[in-house]
Protein backbone atom coordinates (compact mmCIF):
# COMPACT_ATOMS: atom_id res chain seq x y z
CA UNK A 1 0.00 0.00 0.00
CA UNK A 2 1.43 3.42 -0.59
CA UNK A 3 1.18 5.85 1.84
CA UNK A 4 0.83 9.89 0.47
CA UNK A 5 2.30 11.10 3.76
CA UNK A 6 4.66 8.69 3.95
CA UNK A 7 6.47 9.05 0.30
CA UNK A 8 9.55 7.58 1.66
CA UNK A 9 8.35 4.40 2.63
CA UNK A 10 8.49 1.57 0.26
CA UNK A 11 5.22 0.73 -0.64
CA UNK A 12 3.70 -3.19 -0.53
CA UNK A 13 1.22 -4.70 -1.74
CA UNK A 14 -1.15 -7.49 -0.18
CA UNK A 15 1.71 -9.92 -0.98
CA UNK A 16 4.28 -7.95 1.03
CA UNK A 17 5.78 -7.13 -2.58
CA UNK A 18 6.11 -3.97 -4.35
CA UNK A 19 3.56 -3.19 -6.54
CA UNK A 20 3.31 -3.27 -10.36
CA UNK A 21 3.54 -0.55 -12.41
CA UNK A 22 -0.21 -0.19 -12.86
CA UNK A 23 -0.42 -0.52 -8.80
CA UNK A 24 1.45 3.07 -8.96
CA UNK A 25 -0.32 4.12 -11.93
CA UNK A 26 -3.81 3.46 -10.39
CA UNK A 27 -2.64 5.38 -7.10
CA UNK A 28 -1.05 8.37 -8.52
CA UNK A 29 -5.02 8.44 -10.58
CA UNK A 30 -6.93 7.82 -7.64
CA UNK A 31 -4.92 10.26 -5.27
CA UNK A 32 -3.77 12.96 -7.09
CA UNK A 33 -5.14 16.72 -6.44
CA UNK A 34 -5.03 17.49 -10.14
CA UNK A 35 -7.73 16.72 -12.36
CA UNK A 36 -6.50 13.41 -15.08
CA UNK A 37 -9.20 12.47 -17.73
CA UNK A 38 -9.26 10.20 -20.97
CA UNK A 39 -11.36 11.27 -23.62
CA UNK A 40 -12.14 9.84 -27.16
CA UNK A 41 -10.88 11.80 -30.41
CA UNK A 42 -14.77 13.44 -30.54
CA UNK A 43 -13.91 14.77 -26.36
CA UNK A 44 -16.39 11.50 -24.60
CA UNK A 45 -15.00 11.15 -21.34
CA UNK A 46 -13.61 7.33 -21.18
CA UNK A 47 -12.16 7.91 -17.88
CA UNK A 48 -11.99 10.23 -14.78
CA UNK A 49 -10.01 10.43 -11.38
CA UNK A 50 -11.66 11.68 -8.54
CA UNK A 51 -10.29 15.15 -8.45
CA UNK A 52 -11.45 16.01 -11.84
CA UNK A 53 -15.33 14.83 -11.14
CA UNK A 54 -15.18 17.31 -7.90
CA UNK A 55 -13.85 20.00 -10.62
CA UNK A 56 -16.84 19.23 -12.32
CA UNK A 57 -19.15 19.65 -10.13
CA UNK A 58 -20.12 15.48 -10.30
CA UNK A 59 -20.35 13.78 -7.34
CA UNK A 60 -18.16 10.63 -8.48
CA UNK A 61 -15.69 9.74 -10.79
CA UNK A 62 -18.35 7.63 -12.88
CA UNK A 63 -20.30 10.81 -13.48
CA UNK A 64 -18.15 12.55 -16.45
CA UNK A 65 -18.08 9.19 -18.10
CA UNK A 66 -21.48 8.38 -18.42
CA UNK A 67 -21.73 5.66 -15.98
CA UNK A 68 -23.43 8.02 -13.39
CA UNK A 69 -25.94 11.43 -13.18
CA UNK A 70 -24.99 14.96 -11.33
Amino acid sequence: MMHADRPDSTPTGLTGRPPSSEDRYQWIFENALDGIFQTTPDGRFIAANPAMARINGYDSPGCPTGTATR
